[in-house]
């Protein structure tokens, strides 16, 4: 009994030694374990990694509880795969399915698929799932590993942007350094090219396919005064780390052999050590731009026809002399030379012949001038010579040389010769001061003195001579005519046109007058003339047709009768004057049916197509045409059958003397009986005493106008209180 109880006894210490011994055991290998686990644990946890486990036979998986960023409710629990796969985006959904099929059925080795899972609070995470199958406890289980890729995914997407943007900002300016006119190309720090637009292509001569790689130098070179021969610009500028500016134009000579003219940088770039990493050159080729500057440089200062110094020119040669006169005791000449009946060959022969003339008078004048000496084309058929000369006398022997070399050498044009001669005007300077305007004005006077002296001859200026006093009294006059056009010194003046038949109201022609800029009068028998000559007259027409219709027109307008505007036959030859009086005419308050316009017959010599439009312009606006100074000319009457005029305004030379020569009073009888047959009104100028008057009445004349019935006052003083009844 003992002995069992022993047993038992001893059975049970033994039983109870075991479970402490196994309880210790157990605790040991839990703490060995928790040793060994715990790092791993740590390092799965800083990992940011999650471990599963798949079980292939009931589908079902674990996931270990690190992994609380993605379902804490999963950790350390089996769940269904389709609770799993439940909480994948729908649309990675079936990827996943497609990529686990894939490694159970071993058509790969490794599982690996990223998808997307939405969290509690609705936000998507992108995970990377990774697997294999393994031999766990002797069961096939695809164990793997979950990781969250969001914030890599993001990077990604924020990399593929930046590049897309990148890309775009690349293919952006490769687009605008292609169009752009500018050359532009890289090289890398040994000198090769990296890029090349196809303006540089143009300047170097080669494909940027060709070109990348090459020593730029091989391809091009600048040739720069600040760069040593023996080293190329970009070499230089690579070697010593600094950009260069090419402000004035360099020379660029490419593989081929071509040259240009280019303006533009060579820039240095760096890296953010500050190391030279390259340089960018951008050329501007200006070659175009520079031969257009010559060109323009070239027409500036010589004639395109005779490729002679142009007016321009010889004026800025005579300035620089005359500037330097009194240090110098050089002698000159300026000498004008025009070629006499030019414009008769070239009206006959045509312009390709006076162009030809004139080539070869230029010639000609350029073969006989020493050095130093300028010649000139100043205008149509004029030319200019400025040269040196010891006295007067070997000036006058040069001219006189100059003259037969011309006669002796006529001009053969279509099988004709036309002999040539020309006038030569010749003015000496010396420390005498002189102004440009003022030496050329001179040399012009003597030029027009031979002309007027029957051409083929030279004329030195000289105030003594009466020619020359004759043409430079012109000259001034046409001077200050234009000074007076601007300075108000025109005036207008009326004379009253009186009818003979005792109608009332009386008409007014509408006269010019000039002071000087000494206020005293200038006669218009002056320069009404110098006006003619020098081309001024239409200014002065339209300044006349401005001031009577537009300045004068309301006061015009309170009269009664007619008002008489003269046009000039240079008027008549301005391809603008038409348009201008029209307009003039419907901006003025005078009725146009009160308006007379008279041409003379001398205005209509070589005018009459011009005329014949200006006539029924007029005629159309209601106006009146008069034919002035009828029965000058030999052809008075013919013109009766070209125009229609209202008005025959006979001559004063008939009605002068009428009274005491019967052949004018014959002239005048038949004068009146054509205006009778095209129903003209009939005037009579220049009545100068009651005699003629009573005559003109007899005969039927229906207007007079003279000195007689009245002297010509200013327009002021017709239109005048006092004087308003004159017009009325």
């Amino acid at each position: 009994m003992n002995l069992i109880v022993f047993c038992g006894l001893l059975l049970v210490l033994t039983c109870c030694g075991c479970l402490i011994l196994m309880r210790h055991v157990r605790g040991r290998v839990l703490d060995a374990r928790e040793r060994v686990e715990t790092p791993w644990r740590a390092a799965l946890a800083i990992s940011g990694q999650s471990i599963w486990w798949l079980d292939p036979g009931d589908w079902s998986v674990r996931v270990n509880r690190e992994a609380p960023h993605f379902s804490s409710d999963w950790a350390e629990r089996s769940i269904a795969w389709e609770e799993w796969l439940s909480h994948a985006e729908p649309a990675d959904q079936p990827r996943l399915r497609h990529a686990l099929r894939q490694c159970l059925e071993g058509v790969h080795d490794d599982f690996r698929c990223e998808y997307r899972i939405r969290q509690a609070g609705g936000r998507l995470r992108w995970c990377l799932s990774r697997g294999q199958l393994v031999m766990l406890h002797g069961q096939q289980m695809l164990c793997g590993s979950l990781v969250d890729i969001t914030a890599e995914k993001q990077f990604a997407d924020e990399r593929d942007r930046l590049n897309s943007v990148l890309m775009e900002e690349k293919e952006r300016l490769r687009a605008i350094l292609t169009s752009i006119e500018d050359a532009v190309m890289a090289v890398d720090s040994e000198g090769r090219v990296t890029f090349f637009n196809p303006a540089a292509e143009h300047l170097a001569g080669r494909l940027e396919g060709d070109a990348l790689g090459c020593h730029a130098t091989s391809l091009f070179s600048l040739s720069n005064g600040t760069t040593s021969a023996d080293e190329p610009a970009l070499t230089r500028c690579l070697r010593t780390g600094q950009s260069l500016t090419l402000a004035s134009p360099v020379e660029l000579v490419n593989y081929r052999g071509r040259r240009f003219q280019v303006r533009g940088t060579l820039l240095i770039t760096r890296s953010p050590e500050g190391d030279t990493t390259g340089a960018v050159l951008t050329l501007h080729d200006v070659t175009y731009s520079i031969s257009l500057l010559q060109q323009l440089d070239h027409s500036a200062r010589f004639d395109t026809l005779t490729s002679l110094f142009n007016r321009r020119s010889l004026e800025a040669r005579l300035q620089c002399i005359l500037s330097h006169a009194e240090a110098s005791s050089v002698l000159c000449a300026l000498i004008v030379l025009d070629i006499d009946r030019f414009k008769l060959i070239n009206d006959l022969a045509g312009h390709h012949a006076g162009d030809r003339l004139l080539s070869d008078v230029g010639q000609l004048l350029r073969d006989q001038v020493s050095e130093g000496s300028m010649v000139a084309r100043l205008g149509s058929d004029e030319f200019g010579i400025i040269a040196p000369f010891d006295s007067l006398e070997q000036a006058r022997l040069f001219t006189d040389a100059l003259l037969q070399k011309i006669r002796a050498r006529p001009f053969e044009w279509g099988g004709r010769m036309h002999d040539i001669t020309a006038s030569v005007g010749l003015v000496l300077f010396g420390r005498m001061p002189f102004e440009t305007g003022e030496l050329l004005g001179k040399a012009d006077i003597a030029c027009l003195s031979a002309r007027h002296a029957g051409g083929d001859r030279v004329c030195v200026f000289d105030l003594n001579q009466p020619e020359v006093q004759q043409y430079a009294s012109r000259m001034n006059v046409a001077v200050d005519m234009r000074e007076a056009l601007r300075q108000e010194r025109f005036m207008l003046y009326g004379q009253q046109i009186v009818s003979l038949e005792g109608r009332g109201g009386r008409n007014v022609e509408i006269l010019l007058r000039m002071r000087d800029q000494d206020d005293n009068p200038v006669s218009p028998a002056v320069f009404i003339p110098v006006a003619e000559q020098y081309g001024l007259m239409p200014a002065v027409d339209r300044w006349v047709i401005h001031q009577t219709l537009i300045r004068y027109g309301p006061r015009l307008a309170e009269t009664h009768g007619r008002i008489s505007i003269n046009v000039s036959g240079a008027s008549l030859g301005d391809e603008n004057f038409t348009a201008f009086l029209c307009h003039t005419l419907g901006a003025s308050c005078l009725p146009p049916s009160r308006l007379v316009f008279e041409i003379t017959e001398t205005a209509l010599i070589g005018h009459l197509d011009s005329a014949r439009q200006l006539v029924a312009a007029l005629r159309n606006k209601g106006c009146l045409v008069a034919l002035d100074d009828f029965g000058s000319g030999l052809s008075s009457f013919s013109y009766l059958q070209q125009f229609d005029v209202d008005i025959i305004k006979i001559d004063g030379a008939f009605i002068k003397r009428l009274d005491s020569q019967p052949l004018d009073r014959a002239i005048v009888e038949s004068i009146l009986g054509v205006a009778a047959h095209i129903k003209a009104i009939t005037v009579a100028e220049y009545v100068e005493n009651q005699t003629v008057y009573d005559l003109l009445q007899g005969m039927g004349v229906h207007y007079a106008q003279g000195y007689h019935m009245h002297v010509p006052e200013s327009l002021d003083t017709l239109l005048s209180v006092s004087g308003s009844r004159a017009l009325t």
